[in-house]
């Protein structure tokens, strides 16, 4: 029996049923979480959202605003749903303001906007605006673009260039770089000319209408000469950071006049001058703003110089120790790569001088032996990177004097390849006594297998702190999985002739331990990088390929094919011997055919 509604709302021939499903199935198309019913056509929705209304056929009549949708009863009643909501316009390009337009197109890279200005003049003219340009890296495109788009994108967006990088742009003919370069910038405050083919009156040109420059770069300009540090010296003050490597035409004595003219002046990159005028280091003494000093290769660098930079020239002497007292240097990195004439007596002169000093670059100082560096180590307790690489009379005191020094507990790189004293001995000091080393460069030393061994139990070491530390703390960060962040350690031993196969399979055995124990989405750093014998690198590397990516039955299977044949091929050797066949002292790393993939 079918149930009426005394109101007459409801059409009697549709079953209660049937409403009910009909009505929960308009609840979750309506706009609004509610429906409303309406007695009447003359009442109106209160939602100003929607609203539904069952009624007579009448109601045709009062629904001329409103969507009416396909008739879902079964006699002359219709269900009408309402939906009161303004028209969505459709936004177009054309209608947007050039601000906004400008605001959307600062999001493509420029060589996107190079591509993009090609779609129509009003592109043409959005994408040239100098306000996306106030970043300017031509390095990034300039070979796919004429030297005429280049030189009118840099006209164009010139009053709002502050950073220009035109490095490599050598098809900038001379006419198109005085106009667009030097005459049109004048707010620039960072400039990259390096390698640049720009005459010396076109640089000229670009610092005296730029006074406010806060970096430049004129490596490899070989036109430029001492006049040009004057005019740097003169008319930009707020100089901070200055490279004139490889340029021929400068040395001593016009660096002198940028140092003395730019007193903010703190980062120096001057590789490859002749440093023929020692008035350059008092001037540097007497600033003692230089946080980066880079004397790479620089001819005439003498223990005199190193002197002067850190006491200057009539300094008040210590009564006990006959040294000036002057104060601590700010230096932080310190590049005297390849000056052969300093010795030993330059270390002596920088110990207790540099307390900041975090970068130290010897390598190729010929004649530095481990007195020099036993002395100045202890008193640069932030060292994190050394090298002396090519540094032959190194030997393992230096290296014993790192492991017992403050220097120890914050050290991260040291490289000292080519420097044959050094065995097992020193190098396993540092390996123990460093517990953030992360990379060693060590090749042709005699280091052997007990290194290997000791540098994989230092990081089983550091492993086992830091969970230890992690689970003391309450939680352990899961950190997304990066190859670069699971590597706690790099050694090169290239030419070591005394580390051999079962060195690098108990490596690689440790590495894939590691990650079976910790997966790599805990991104704990205990994996072990190694650069060896050119016979054994391709399995090693395809050994670790796998590890980080989590394929450990593959990577296992080609150690232990590779351990098979080492045998193998040592017992063959064995054999010959025994019979007077091919003996050779170093089979064990001669062998043909090495690599197991």
């Amino acid at each position: 029996m079918q149930r009426t509604n005394p109101s007459n709302t409801w059409d009697t021939s549709i079953p209660i049923s049937r409403r009910r499903r009909l009505l929960n199935r308009i609840k979750r198309f309506s706009s609004t979480p509610s429906l409303n019913k309406y007695t009447s056509l003359d009442e109106k929705p209160q939602s100003a959202v929607s609203c539904i209304s069952l009624a007579g056929s009448s109601s045709s009549a009062n629904t001329s605003a409103c969507t009416t949708p396909r008739n879902l009863s079964r006699s002359s009643s219709t269900l009408e749903l309402f939906v009161d909501c303004p028209t969505v316009q459709e936004t177009k390009w054309i209608s947007l303001p050039s601000e906004l337009k400008i605001r959307i197109l600062s999001y493509l890279s420029p060589r996107q906007l190079i591509g993009v200005s090609s779609v129509s003049k009003e592109f043409h003219k959005l994408c040239y605006d100098g306000q996306l340009w106030s970043r300017l890296d031509a390095s990034e495109f300039y070979d796919r673009i004429s030297a005429k788009t280049l030189a009118h994108l840099i006209v164009t967006a010139a009053p709002f260039i502050k950073y220009i990088n035109l490095r490599g742009c050598v098809q900038l003919p001379e006419q198109w770089t005085i106009d667009a370069v030097a005459n049109a910038c004048r707010n620039l405050q960072t400039a990259v000319l390096e390698d640049c083919n720009f005459q010396k009156k076109t640089v000229h040109f670009l610092l005296n209408r730029n006074p406010g420059l806060v970096s430049i770069n004129l490596q490899g300009l070989r036109k430029i000469s001492n006049s040009t540090c004057k005019l740097l010296g003169m008319n930009c003050p707020l100089l901070e950071e200055l490279n004139v490597a490889f340029c021929d035409g400068l040395d001593g004595k016009g660096l002198k006049r940028i140092v003395e003219g730019c007193p903010r002046l703190r980062d120096l990159r001057a590789n490859d001058i002749n440093i023929n005028d020692p008035q350059l280091m008092v001037a540097l003494f007497k600033a003692n703003q230089m946080d980066r000093l880079i004397l790479r290769g620089c001819s005439g660098m003498t223990d005199e110089y190193i002197r002067l930079f850190c006491e200057g020239e009539n300094p008040e002497l210590d009564p006990f120790t006959g040294r000036g007292l002057v104060p601590p240097r700010k230096l932080r990195y310190l590049d005297l790569k390849s000056c052969n004439a300093l010795t030993d007596h330059a270390l002596r002169y920088l110990a207790g001088r540099v307390p900041q000093l975090r970068h130290l670059d010897l390598s190729g100082v010929i004649h530095l032996t481990d007195d020099g560096l036993i002395s100045l180590l202890p008193t640069v307790p932030k060292l994190t990177h050394l090298d002396l690489e090519d540094c032959s009379e190194i030997g393992n005191e230096t290296l014993l004097s790192l492991a017992s020094s403050p220097v120890a507990a914050g050290f991260q790189s040291l490289g000292v390849s080519n420097c044959e004293n050094i065995d097992d001995a020193g190098m396993i000091a540092v390996l123990h006594k460093c517990p953030v080393l992360r990379n060693v460069e060590m090749d042709n030393t005699r280091v052997s297998d007990r290194t290997i061994c000791a540098a994989l139990s230092a990081v089983s070491n550091r492993v086992r702190n830091f969970v230890m530390n992690s689970e003391e703390e309450g939680s352990r960060k899961i950190l997304p999985p990066h190859p670069a962040r699971l590597i706690a350690l790099s050694l090169v031993t290239y030419d070591c002739s005394s580390i051999t196969w079962q060195a690098c399979s108990l490596l690689m055995a440790h590495n894939a331990s590691h990650v079976q124990r910790y997966p790599t989405s805990e991104g704990i750093p205990g994996l072990v990088l190694l650069k060896c014998f050119y016979e054994y690198q391709r399995t090693v590397d395809e050994h670790t390929s796998l590890v980080l990516r989590g394929y450990l039955g593959e990577a296992n299977g080609i150690r232990e094919r590779w351990e098979k044949y080492m045998k193998s091929c040592e017992e063959a050797v064995g054999r010959r011997s025994r019979r007077g066949w091919g003996r050779h002292p170093h089979y064990g790393r001669t062998g043909s055919g090495c690599s197991i993939m």
